[in-house]
């Protein structure tokens, strides 16, 4: 019989992620790939828990899928935007769409950056280094 498997959490001062993704492989990679790196990770399956999730949580930052059921990401953008206590919160939007309209669309909205699915591992930490508030790349 093996031991348990044991998660290490981060300290509570590092930066706190929300994940906003219908997709339970992507949230699974990001949340692993986020939290190894010593980020504090939670998540939400829609946009509509993870407008919720952003107001009471106030994360450092939220990384979001563009198309997801209930409220997809444009919309959870805009009402996150247009919500005083969170028009300043980084949002990164992922998405398979790589249409430029959809691109301007999510800038459009106030998304901060845009990201291709599936993310490469260093463009995923790299932007979320840097929205978080970590710090510049140095």
């Amino acid at each position: 019989m093996s031991a348990p498997e044991t998660t290490h959490a981060p300290p509570q001062d590092m930066p706190h992620i929300l994940l906003v993704d219908d997709a339970l492989t992507i949230r699974a990679y990001l949340e692993r790939l986020l939290t190894d790196a010593g980020y504090r990770v939670s998540a939400a399956i829609n946009g509509a828990e993870g407008l919720e999730r952003a107001l009471l949580d106030r994360p450092d930052m939220v990384l979001a899928d563009l198309n997801m059921p209930q409220m997809n990401g444009l919309e959870m953008v805009k009402q996150l935007r247009a919500n005083s206590s969170a028009v300043q919160m980084p949002v990164a939007m992922l998405t398979t769409e790589q249409d430029d309209h959809d691109i301007a669309d999510a800038i459009a909205v106030g998304a901060n950056f845009h990201m291709s699915k599936p993310p490469q591992p260093e463009t995923v930490l790299e932007i979320v280094h840097l929205l978080s508030g970590r710090g510049d790349l140095s």
